[in-house]
């Protein structure tokens, strides 16, 4: 079988959705200090939509499997 994969790293669905969980996590738990909390949640929430968003539109255009792992575990040479 000769199935293209590719890095978990750099798949659009994963790292929009670890940069919607993460902006999350730093508005949760107060890590993000900004005087003016209007800006501080409109940067986080629309952060946050953008990351959901790029997810949504990495899975909608996926062509490839992803790996966890080196590309080459499980192939044969």
């Amino acid at each position: 079988m000769n199935e293209e994969t590719k890095p978990w790293y750099r798949s659009k669905t994963f790292l929009g959705l670890l940069m919607a969980v993460v902006l999350y996590a730093m508005r949760t738990l107060g890590v993000v200090d900004v005087d003016d909390p209007f800006i501080l949640k409109v940067a986080c929430q629309g952060g946050e939509f953008a990351g959901i968003l790029i997810g949504l539109v990495g899975r909608t255009q996926a062509r490839t499997r992803l790996t966890l792992g080196s590309s080459s575990v499980g192939r044969e040479a």
